[in-house]
Parts: C-alpha cells; structure tokens; sequence
C-alpha cells in the first residue's frame, strides 16, 4: 500500500496509513503494556543494569 502524493505532506501520514494497514488486517494493534507491568519491568531492568555494574566492577 502506497501513500497518495497529497498525503505525503500530511502530518498525520503514518496514523493514517496504519489504521488503514489495521482495517486491512495487515498489521496488528500494538501491545500496550499495563502501568504496573511496566513498573515491574523498568525495576528488574535498574536491578539487572545495577547487577551488571557491580560484576564488571569486580565486587560480585
């Protein structure tokens, strides 16, 4: 699917092409993650970065 030559100046082009990708049944919704899913993984992500430093850093 090709944008037209009038849209390519849109500011709203990729909104655009991607509900009309959706409706096709062409690409899927994203996956939003929940506020407490994200909360979970932004600590096990500090935790692990943390875990890493201190390995490097020869103090595991």
């Amino acid at each position: 699917m090709q944008p037209r030559a009038a849209c390519l100046s849109c500011g709203v082009l990729k909104t655009c092409l991607q509900k009309a990708l959706r409706a096709q049944g062409l690409i899927r919704e994203p996956i939003l993650e929940s506020p407490v899913v994200s909360k979970a993984s932004q600590f096990l992500k500090r935790w692990s970065d943390r875990k890493l430093m201190h390995k490097h850093s020869g103090n595991a």
